[in-house]
Parts: C-alpha cells; structure tokens; sequence
C-alpha cells in the first residue's frame, strides 16, 4: 500500500486553500456594480439594509394589484349578471339585488322619456274654466283672461237706452276666478243663481266672483229691465241638499203674500214672465198695470206701498226711495227681486185671468 507523504497532502490541497484565500482577499474594483442575488434562498447578511427591500416590495405590491381584489369584483359580477338573469335582464333597484343597502352606483335605473314626463303633466294640468253669456238667443264666448263689457257700447250693446250707462258690467277673469263687477255709478244689479236660492244686489264698485253654472244678471234702467245669463263650465259653488219640511211652524222672516198683493206683482212681471229666454221688458206704469187688474189707480200705488214696506222689512234693497226716489225705480228694484228669487213664475199667470171674478180683498 503507497504511503502518502505528508508534503504530497499538503502539495494537493494548496491549490484549493490558496483559491479561497484569493478570492476573499481579493477587493472589487471602485467603478463595478454588484448586483444582488434574486434568489429568495440565499440569505441576506447581516449588513444589508432591510429598509430598501421593504420599499422595494411594497412597490411591486402595489404594481402587482392586491390579488383579492380581482376575486372579490369577479364574484359580484357573477352575482349581478345572475339576478339581472332572474329578474329578465333588467337590474334591481330596489336595493334587493347584490347590495342590499340599495347602492345606486352598481345599479343604474331607467328614467323615463321626457316625451311621458311632459303628457303627464299635461294631463293633470287644469283645464281653464270658461264663460259664455246669452242675451236674447245670442251667445258671445269669453276667451280665457279676456275682458267683457256691458252696456250701451262694450262687447255687448244692449240698448240705445239713455238711463243705461255706456259701460256699466264687466266680466274678467281675475286670479283664476271669473268676477262680475259693477263700474257704473248709479246703477245696480240683481245677480243670483238658476235656482233662485242665491241673490245679491251689485251697487256700483261692487264684484262679485261667477260661482254658479248658469248666473242670471237682471237689472233696470229707467222704464225697461234687462235680463242675460253667463253659463260656465266648471263652476265652483256646490249646494247642499235640503230636505223637504213636512210639519212644523214656518220660519221667521218669510213674506206672506196676499191674493191681491202676488196680483199686483204678477201685472209688474208679466211682461218678463211671458219672454221666452233673456232680454230687455218695458216694466208697466201703474196705469197699465191697475188697468190690466181692473182696479183703480189709488188702490193699485196702495198695495204697491205695502208690499214694498213687507221686502223692505227683511232687508231687500231699493224698496224705499225716499222723498227723491222715483216710483219706476221702485217698481223696476221690485220685479228684480221677484224674478230673482223666483216668487213668481209663469206658472202663476193664470191667477190673472182670474182676478176679475174675484171681490177686492182686504190690504
């Protein structure tokens, strides 16, 4: 067996001791780059900074994305597009679709076409109320905010009439209401509803709003008396049902009329009583009217005073004329009255013809 020297051992491992010494003896040049080894397993010597290789992977973290994020916005996608299928393809908006909190920003809701939007305003937008007035089978339309006048010239000349005024009504339309006003200065007007439950009496400066669907307007100027009706198309007045009384005593503040006393007030009205429609009726004198009742002059201005003094005691105007009050206006103030409230009507006439078989009553 060869015997190894010790010199032949120390002679083969020379080379590689010497190698080594070399290499960590030797220094890099000033100007190379090191470069640092990617590899995750060689460990890191103790002084290396870890500083740098914290921001270094915190960057190619957030270049990289945050690989749950992608899961995350995948799995709600899945589960949006699943309840757009269940639901027909539309998205919930009801706030019962992926979000339960309603989030308006992962679902958009579909608005409808200004087209819908301006019918249905349209639809419920009021419709303008409006008026037409008739005199004498004549119908004139009044637009929407226009200006209506009556008188002897206006958009309704009624009559050459000297004791009519020239402008003595108006129809306007006012803060959505239709209004009847009274410009004149000495006339007045009787207005009042179809139905005769509703009067008032319009002096000069007055207004009064057109609530009712037929309002009927009657008024006098020196011997004649005018009638004409305004009808409108939404009224606003409503009345209230009454019942029919079959027992008890009568109200205070009604007028009991005598036979002769609704005779006389019969012979002032004939004449509008008898008129088909509206117009204008020539009121009779006190002459005609006592020789149409074949009573004298005296009885007749008699129990004209009295039935005068009964309205004037429940407050109809116009009954007293005092000392410069003229008979025709009183006479004209009470066939107003009477065909406004409906207290005769062509029904009674017949209580005419009668009236001469008839002794005289008692006033």
């Amino acid at each position: 067996m060869h015997a190894v020297s010790t010199d032949e051992q120390q002679g083969k491992a020379e080379p590689m001791g010497t190698g080594l010494a070399a290499m960590m003896s030797a220094e890099p040049a000033p100007d190379a780059v090191v470069e640092a080894d990617p590899s995750p397993s060689e460990p890191a010597s103790a002084d290396e900074p870890v500083t740098d290789a914290v921001e270094t992977s915190a960057i190619a973290l957030a270049m990289a994305g945050d690989p749950a994020e992608p899961e995350a916005e995948e799995a709600a996608g899945s589960d949006q597009a699943a309840d757009s299928e269940s639901a027909g393809g539309v998205p919930r908006t009801d706030g019962s679709g992926p979000d339960d909190r309603g989030d308006i920003g992962s679902v958009v809701a579909e608005e409808l076409p200004p087209q819908d939007d301006e019918m249905a305003a349209a639809d419920t937008a009021p419709t303008p109320t409006r008026v037409t007035v008739e005199f004498a089978g004549e119908y004139f339309p009044i637009e929407p905010g226009g200006r209506f006048l009556v008188g002897r010239e206006g958009d309704l000349a009624i009559d050459d009439n000297l004791f009519l005024h020239r402008h003595f009504l108006e129809i306007a339309e006012i803060g959505g209401l239709w209004w009847l006003a009274n410009i004149g200065s000495r006339l007045q007007a009787t207005v009042t509803d179809a139905s005769g439950g509703v009067q008032a009496w319009l002096a000069p400066g007055a207004r009064l709003p057109l609530v009712f669907a037929v309002t009927s307007v009657i008024f006098s100027a020196g011997p004649t008396t005018y009638e004409f009706t305004v009808h409108s198309t939404q009224p606003t007045f409503r009345g209230t049902h009454r019942d029919d009384e079959v027992t008890g005593e009568s109200t205070i503040g009604d007028v009991p009329l005598t036979l002769s006393q609704k005779q006389l007030l019969l012979a002032l009205a004939e004449p509008l009583l008898r008129r088909d429609g509206t117009g204008m009726s020539a009121i009779p004198s006190s002459t005609e009217a006592a020789a149409r009742l074949g009573w004298a002059v005296t009885r007749f201005n008699r129990k004209l005073d009295n039935v005068c003094e009964k309205f004037d005691r429940i407050g109809v105007p116009g009954m007293r004329g005092g000392a410069r009050g003229s008979a025709v206006n009183r006479r004209a103030r009470l066939v107003e009255h009477v065909i406004a409230s409906r207290l005769v009507d062509r029904a009674d006439l017949v209580l005419l013809d009668a009236v001469s078989a008839d002794a005289p009553d008692a006033d």
